[in-house]
Parts: C-alpha cells; sequence; structure tokens
C-alpha cells in the first residue's frame, strides 16, 4: 500500500525533563513566560496547510473537467448545415461502416452507387419526434464524378395514425439491413424500392404513434419479405393512412428521390439501409470528423427504441423470430 507524503512527516518531539525548570514546569524565556509546549497539534497545523493546498488543486482539476466535459457535449451535437457534403458523406459512411460491425462492403463507393442512412427525428439536426409527420429524413450519399454527394429528404420511417381504428401501425427496427431492398413498382404504381429479405418490427397495437410500455414488452417481430416494406411517395403533412410501416418520402421531394435511384448503375441490384435515432447519433469532433464510437456503434442493430413512454437506451427485448406476416393488406 502507497504511503502519502503527510504520513512520513517527522513528529515534534515532545519536551523532555532536561528541557523543564528545577520546579518541574516548562523552560521559560527571559522574561520567565512559559514557552509553548510542542505537541502533536502542531502538525496537524501543518497538515491543515498542506491538504488546503491539496484541496485547491482538487478544484482546479474539477473545473477543468467540468470544462472538458462541456466541450465535449457542445462538440458532439450534430448539426448537418455546419458540414460541408464531404464532411456530411464521411460522417454518413463511417457511421454505417462502424454499424455493420466494420465490415467495408457495407458501403458502396462506386460512381452513384447508392448508399441511404434514415435517422428519426431529425431535420439536419436531432429534435424530439412528433407522430404521425414526416419529421425525419433520410439521406443519400454517393460519388458522383469522384465528388462527394449527399442530398436528404424530409421523410418519415415509422408508420403512421390509420384511420381505422382496428388497424395498427409499425414501425422498422433501427438496424443495418444490408441488401434489403430493390428497384420496382411500389405503391401508387410509382417505381421504388421493394423488400427483398425480411426485417424486424415494433407493432403500434392501440395506433397512437408511440410505442408504450406494453408495446415494447412484446418486443419485435420477424416481417417477411413477402409482407412489402416498401420506400415509396408520402404525404406532404400527415402520414396517415398513407403508410402503415414503410419509408416514405414526402411527396414535392420523392421524384428527385427516384431520380437518384434510377442513376445507380446497373451493376447495383440491391440497396442496403442504415436506421438510426438520432438520440443515438455519434458526436462530431471540432474538426468535423466523428468521434470514434465504434464499441458503441458496432453490431448495435435491434435496438430498444428511445424517446417514448416505456423506453430506455441499451435495453433490448428477445425479438419473436420466426413470425411471418400476410403476404397482403398489412403494408401500404
Amino acid at each position: 500500500m502507497a504511503i502519502s507524503r503527510v504520513s512520513q512527516r517527522p513528529l515534534v518531539r515532545p519536551a523532555s525533563s532536561a528541557d523543564k525548570g528545577a520546579g518541574g514546569g516548562n523552560r521559560s524565556d527571559s522574561k520567565g513566560s512559559a514557552a509553548p509546549a510542542a505537541d502533536k497539534y502542531t502538525q496537524g497545523g501543518a497538515n491543515k496547510v498542506e491538504h488546503a493546498g491539496i484541496s485547491g488543486i482538487v478544484k482546479q482539476n474539477e473545473a477543468a473537467a467540468t470544462k472538458k466535459a462541456a466541450a465535449a457535449v457542445e462538440a458532439k451535437a450534430v448539426d448537418f448545415s455546419k458540414l460541408s457534403q464531404a464532411q456530411q458523406y464521411d460522417y454518413l459512411r463511417k457511421m454505417t461502416v462502424q454499424r455493420a460491425g466494420g465490415d467495408a462492403s457495407a458501403w458502396r463507393t462506386g460512381d452513384r452507387e447508392v448508399n441511404m442512412v434514415g435517422i428519426r427525428s431529425f431535420g439536419g439536426k436531432p429534435h424530439g419526434q412528433v407522430a404521425d409527420k414526416h419529421d425525419d429524413m433520410i439521406y443519400v450519399a454517393r460519388m458522383v464524378d469522384g465528388q462527394k454527394r449527399v442530398e436528404g429528404f424530409r421523410a418519415s420511417v415509422d408508420g403512421g395514425i390509420q384511420s381505422d381504428p382496428n388497424r395498427p401501425s409499425y414501425r422498422l427496427d433501427d438496424a443495418f439491413y444490408k441488401d434489403g431492398w430493390k428497384r420496382g413498382g411500389v405503391t401508387g404504381g410509382e417505381q421504388g424500392l421493394r423488400q427483398v429479405r425480411s426485417v424486424d418490427v415494433w407493432k403500434d397495437a392501440n395506433n397512437d404513434g408511440v410505442l408504450d410500455k406494453d408495446e415494447l414488452k412484446a418486443g419485435r417481430s420477424q416481417l417477411a419479405a413477402t409482407a412489402q416494406l416498401q420506400f415509396h411517395r408520402g404525404g406532404m403533412s400527415n402520414v396517415g393512412d398513407v403508410s402503415s410501416g414503410c419509408q416514405v418520402i414526402a411527396a414535392d421531394q420523392y421524384d428527385r428521390f427516384q431520380k437518384i435511384l434510377a442513376e445507380a448503375p446497373d451493376t447495383q441490384k440491391r440497396f442496403s439501409y442504415n436506421l438510426i435515432d438520432s438520440s443515438r447519433l455519434p458526436g462530431i469532433n471540432p474538426d468535423g470528423s466523428i468521434q470514434d464510437t465504434a464499441a458503441d456503434l458496432a453490431n448495435c442493430g435491434h435496438e430498444q427504441p428511445v424517446g417514448e413512454s416505456g423506453g430506455g437506451i441499451g435495453k433490448t427485448p428477445p425479438p419473436l423470430y420466426g413470425v411471418r406476416w400476410p403476404r397482403k393488406g398489412l403494408w401500404t
């Protein structure tokens, strides 16, 4: 065990008999007054001075740590308006690769190859969730003639509140889905993205736009590709019956989204998708680079939703695999 500097300080020697006068009292000075005795409190006074100095250093260190923590919070704030397209591209790429467990192939780098990232409750910076609104963003990042390009689309990544109260809505589980969609006909007779692999969803059984405690407790269910969770055109205001779980782009922005998909090379047969809640976005350093959060993002799919009643960061209920939904009538 280490010994502190204070405990090693020698004790002041107590007065001996030789120091005492004939009357057995303490040694007197020339005026006959008694000299103060050296006792254990002499060391105590020195200790108090030393501890006062240590206390001051501790306070300085605490103040520095508080300032550093505040700077870290400021650096963590994600605001795409402060980033160039190249910085946005690098941010989305690194986050996606980390989230895919370090799989570099999770991000396509060929000319005009499409990478998609959906961010819930985000409009360039995080905000509170609003049910049944196009209050999310779906970003498309790609290389165009050697330049990094990122375009954001106002969207809804959650199902809308259905007009039929007996018809539930669904929420795609936050995770990275590799090669989960392909181009094809979608709702409304337009071109969009059709589901080709199973995904996990949460059920909003009472159709209120919020996953409550009981719905979270029920856990996720696996959705077969035949159910068709699509990327298609949404509305302009409320989501409503336009979607009961699809990823929908605001109506006035969908044509541009579709044009980008059409420009993808013929070699890109499948499209991957990284969906994350804005509360889980990794921070951004002052130089615009993404903070090193591999430990938090790697393999962190299948997360329990956050921000709703009963939600909790880091708590993951067991998935209900093997459940298959009807081929038709579930998704709009």
